[in-house]
């Protein structure tokens, strides 16, 4: 896949350099919305950023199919640059662009996991909700729930666990087909129930982590689990 990417991204290099010396700025315009597309499976981000920028540039207004689809290129690979403001601004200005729902929710999710890596914790809790409302429409239960799940964490960071105890529990019906998710569900609300001095509760849900991460076999995610139960019945 990615020696296909390679291959397509010097085709289109040749395609943008004859179509502008023809004097054909539409065409190069075009060629460099897949150019940019293919820098990014090739984990070439710079390129990527810098060949949408380029594209933006010279599309038409009115093409907005092209226009999100470089876009949304260009926030990916800003997001791979640690230009997270920058990845922001393009992920939220393409969620009401996109007609299908399903675009327009993964957008919002990716917007909102920037908001999460910048511990902004309000704005990401409402941004993960926004997700889950677009999942919703696209008929996506399990995404809904993760979407869910995330929202009623960061509204545990941001000073509002009983709020993320609802949404925790308005996640968990939907995640009944994502093990996992369900797992995670059980570990995130122990830590809230802690923080709120409901310590017979927490002990429940991590011992509920506990043994779902060990029957998916997760090692790594059962030893947290049990670190934070060994903690909480000490």
């Amino acid at each position: 896949m990615v020696d296909r990417a390679a291959e397509a991204a010097e085709d289109l290099i040749e395609a943008v350099a004859l179509f502008t010396a023809l004097g054909s700025p539409d065409s190069a315009a075009l060629a460099r919305v897949d150019l940019a597309t293919a820098y990014l499976a090739t984990g070439r981000p710079m390129d990527a950023a810098v060949t949408a920028e380029e594209a933006m540039a010279l599309l038409d207004p009115d093409d907005l199919d092209n226009r999100t689809a470089v876009q949304w290129a260009r926030a990916n690979a800003l997001g791979l640059l640690d230009d997270h403001e920058g990845a922001l601004a393009d992920f939220t200005a393409l969620i009401p662009l996109y007609k299908e729902p399903m675009q327009a929710a993964r957008a919002a999710d990716s917007a909102a996991r920037v908001l999460d890596r910048l511990d902004r914790d309000a704005e990401a809790a409402e941004a993960f909700a926004t997700a889950a409302g677009y999942y919703e429409a696209a008929g996506s239960p399990g995404d809904r729930g993760r979407m869910l799940r995330r929202h009623a964490l960061s509204l545990h960071w941001a000073g509002e666990s009983e709020r993320a105890l609802e949404a925790g529990e308005q996640a968990r019906p939907l995640l009944e087909d994502e093990p996992f998710e369900l797992a995670t569900l059980a570990y995130d609300q122990a830590r809230v129930l802690q923080a709120l001095d409901r310590n017979p509760e927490a002990v429940a849900r991590a011992r509920e982590a506990l043994e779902q991460f060990t029957a998916l076999g997760d090692s790594d995610a059962a030893e947290t689990a049990k670190e934070l139960l060994g903690w909480l019945e000490d």
